[in-house]
């Protein structure tokens, strides 16, 4: 999240890539440049102050003196309904970590105000406004890649403890089954990896296919997850998909969690690695 004093926008992405997401649950992401100049009056701010009034619940915020307590009072409150939302609308249904962008004075005001357990204590104490998309993404995931490395260990030694008490699997055909079932609560998936073919959602049975040799019929495949990586394939038939989304779907539907991994970080060679709950 890049936060400025008077504006915010969210991105979502990962190592490759990093697209904007629609914040429309705001009437408007700006607050007037003004609220943040006024001194020695009161003010009335009825809603957020970001729009039409009672656009996030009905309130008055009355401040007498300087302009610094002016100043900090309608900020705090700006941070508070950005928080409010992107937890609400963004975070929660995500599960995704959120990783602030901002100047270092706005960095501690809205972690003051902040109930966003997905707030990331690792930062980026910058002006989002002077980096370039790119520049953005490229220092998001300089910031983000220790804590996610960390976790990726502790999934990979959780697959491993598992796997030893029969509590975990490598085997398509029985993590397959697993996921059928529910039973899978973690599945890593590895990354670039394609199994031409699809699975059979009432039986769970794989019905193989195959890859084109013609990139034109090329099409590719994204698991959604914490670390969303792409997965190319080039698949002959437009209705054979990749077993691995397949697979990673159905874990999804069943509440586990999926996550991409590098295949130099896979603890297996078939591409999966699931860890069960029962």
């Amino acid at each position: 999240m890049c936060l400025t004093r008077h504006e915010a926008k969210l991105y979502e992405g990962n190592r490759d890539s990093l697209d904007p997401v629609d914040l429309s649950e705001l009437p408007s992401t700006t607050v007037t440049p003004a609220l943040f100049t006024e001194r020695n009056q009161t003010v009335a701010s009825h809603g957020t102050g970001l729009g039409p009034a009672g656009a996030a619940g009905p309130t008055d915020l009355h401040t007498h003196g300087g302009k610094s307590d002016g100043v900090d009072i309608r900020r705090d409150h700006f941070f508070r309904v950005i928080d409010q939302i992107v937890l609400e609308h963004h975070s929660r249904p995500s599960g995704l970590p959120l990783l602030l962008v901002a100047l270092a004075d706005h960095q501690v005001g809205f972690r003051a105000v902040s109930d966003n357990p997905a707030l990331l204590a690792a930062d980026l104490a910058i002006n989002p406004d002077a980096l370039t998309l790119d520049q953005l993404r490229a220092k998001a995931w300089g910031a983000v890649e220790p804590s996610y490395q960390q976790r990726l260990a502790g999934l990979v030694e959780n697959y491993g403890l598992g796997a030893s008490r029969q509590l975990g699997s490598d085997d398509l055909a029985e993590v397959v089954r697993a996921a059928m079932t529910g039973r899978v609560g973690t599945l890593l998936v590895q990354a670039d990896r394609v199994i031409p073919g699809r699975l059979d959602s009432a039986t769970g049975r794989i019905e193989p296919g195959e890859l084109s040799d013609d990139p034109g019929t090329a099409r590719g495949h994204l698991v959604h997850d914490a670390t969303g990586r792409m997965k190319p394939g080039a698949l002959s038939d437009p209705g054979v998909d990749d077993v691995l989304d397949d697979l990673a779907e159905a874990v999804l539907r069943m509440k586990g969690e999926v996550v991409v991994v590098p295949a130099e970080r896979m603890p297996t060679d078939t591409g999966v690695a699931a860890t069960f709950r029962y």
